[in-house]
């Protein structure tokens, strides 16, 4: 009878510490997902935080360079200042989309994250290219 009490409580200690250790291996399981996602979470906003500050400084570039074009206007032909005039438009038109996507990029969550980074990147892209080709300054 000693022998099989012996026996049930070294299988009851057995299966106290299989449990313990069980849960204990769950928390850390745990503990590893929320540090993941805290990661995840970081690295999201570091995107975020990029694209916005990418976004004001092409906005920044935008809005020098309509400072430029007007200081130019004073002393332009005619024709010159049409032809200015149209650039500020276009340049105008370009500042108020970025402006717009400024406002967004904290109000995109993951799921459309990616196709809005992508468009973005693209339309900075396009203004880059264009400025370079076809505006002073």
């Amino acid at each position: 009878m000693k022998t099989i009490k012996i026996i049930f409580y070294g299988a009851g200690l057995c299966l106290a510490l299989g449990l313990f250790t069980a849960c204990n291996n769950s928390n850390t399981s745990a503990d590893k997902v929320e540090e993941a996602a805290e990661n995840m979470s970081d690295a999201f906003k570091a995107e975020q935080e990029a694209l916005a500050a990418d976004l004001k400084k092409a906005r920044e570039d935008i809005n020098q360079r309509i400072k430029k074009l007007n200081a130019k206007m004073d002393g332009a032909t005619d024709e010159m200042k049409s032809n200015m005039q149209s650039q500020i438009d276009k340049l105008n038109t370009w500042g108020e989309d970025l402006d717009k996507r400024i406002g967004e990029v904290g109000q995109n969550i993951e799921d459309g994250w990616e196709s809005f980074k992508a468009d973005v990147n693209k339309t900075l892209e396009n203004i880059d290219h264009e400025l370079e080709q076809n505006f002073e300054g």
